[in-house]
């Protein structure tokens, strides 16, 4: 009975020993695959941060410029009222305009 286990062990054991060696050089894969999937999403992620500054910079200019056109908008054309301290009417008096939209009819 002894004898058989071992002759079975002996014709067994070149096949575990390859199986071994096999899952051994599967899990090196994996881990260089796993290492080489990192190293491409952190390249992809830098190609992203190179297209998208461009754009992040116009569209940062853009908001600038937006800003300073806003900001030499008279404020009653944003509101809707004319007033004494808006700047827009105060440098318009004059104008047709202001008398016409000024709630009070003043000049």
């Amino acid at each position: 009975g002894l004898t058989i286990v071992v002759e079975a062990v002996d014709v067994v054991q070149p096949a575990l020993q390859k199986e071994v060696e096999l899952r051994g050089l599967r899990d090196q894969q994996v881990e260089n695959l796993e290492l080489q999937i990192k190293d491409l999403r952190s390249d992809l992620c830098e190609i992203m941060t190179l297209k998208v500054k461009p754009r992040l910079a116009s569209l940062e200019r853009e908001a600038s410029e937006t800003r300073r056109r806003l900001l030499l908008l008279p404020t009653c054309s944003v509101a809707g009222e004319h007033t004494g301290s808006c700047r827009h009417c105060r440098s318009n008096r004059g104008s047709a305009t202001f008398r016409a939209a000024s709630p009070d009819g003043e000049e």
